[in-house]
């Protein structure tokens, strides 16, 4: 069982370079568990979520973000949507480290009218 909180702080984490390095530190504290630890591990996931809802260059729900996401990024076919948002669900359950938002922006695939990008190299 991998928590849902968990993997989300672990994404956070890692998508961010100068916190990248934390991730060892936070899965030894987690395991040795000491009172220190547990403090440690508190105000951690206390100031990294206020940065979090206080970062707005994270916020992707936007019509921009989506259609970047959805033209751009999601996919190396552009007719292929791949993976179906139950099959990404299912995926995500394994992962140690996700946001968890592959099936949601996977449902917008059907009804976003995207672009074509610019294969320019």
């Amino acid at each position: 069982y991998k928590p849902p909180f968990l993997k989300l702080i672990l994404f956070y984490l890692f998508t961010d370079t100068p916190t990248r390095v934390l991730i060892p530190a936070v899965f030894f504290r987690m395991k040795r568990c000491n009172e220190e630890d547990k403090a440690a591990l508190n105000n951690l996931f206390t100031n990294l979520v206020a940065w979090i809802q206080s970062d707005d260059s994270t916020n992707m729900t936007n019509a921009l973000g989506i259609n970047i996401v959805i033209s751009e990024l999601w996919n190396f076919d552009y007719n292929d949507p791949g993976a179906s948002p139950q099959e990404l669900f299912a995926l995500d359950d394994n992962y140690y480290i996700s946001a968890g938002v592959a099936y949601s922006e996977r449902t917008w695939w059907d009804v976003w009218n995207r672009y074509i990008p610019n294969n320019e190299t």
